[in-house]
């Protein structure tokens, strides 16, 4: 993975976030991107929340809008979150009053399968090597291929879906 094709994103007045990313992890400050609330604070209802720093890869050109003004947060496919970390430090009473934490923490989560349409530069999860091989399976036994017929193609990437989930679930 191409260090210089990460960008951050932190909460709008998270500075200690934004000042450990750049100057003790030397993240670049145009690479950065600060976010509202509504983008970068989790929260869900009543409990424990906080800001949170999302990590982000610039997969070039051929998966964007071609808009001039196209950056993290536009709705294309260029820039995919593939991280998560959630400063877990505030606890909502419900009211959207906020207190802090005994014991603040952080809560981190990658996308492996994100992380795996990076690594090997594929459009979806469904051209990833592993899923493929489930693909393959299911296109033998239906007597039909991949990407010669839409509907039929659908049909493929949600049996797909399927056979992965029941395996996780045996």
């Amino acid at each position: 993975m191409d260090p210089e094709k990460l960008y951050i994103s932190v909460y709008e007045d998270d500075d200690e976030a934004y000042d450990i990313w750049t100057k003790d992890i030397g993240v670049d400050p145009s690479h950065m991107v600060r976010f509202g609330k509504e983008d970068n604070f989790w929260e869900h209802g009543a409990g424990p929340c906080g800001p949170c720093s999302e990590i982000y890869y610039d997969r070039g050109e051929k998966y964007g809008c071609g808009k001039p003004d196209c950056k993290v947060g536009c709705e294309c496919d260029r820039y995919i979150e593939f991280w998560n970390l959630v400063f877990t430090q505030f606890e909502n009473d419900g009211n959207n009053n906020y207190s802090r934490l005994a014991h603040p923490n952080i809560d981190t989560g990658m996308g492996l399968e994100r992380l795996a349409c990076i690594s090997q530069d594929v459009d979806n999860l469904f051209e990833v090597d592993t899923v493929q091989n489930i693909m393959k399976h299911i296109m033998k036994i239906a007597g039909v291929k991949y990407h010669d017929d839409e509907k039929k193609d659908i049909s493929l990437r949600v049996i797909t879906d399927h056979v992965r989930s029941t395996t996780m679930m045996i």
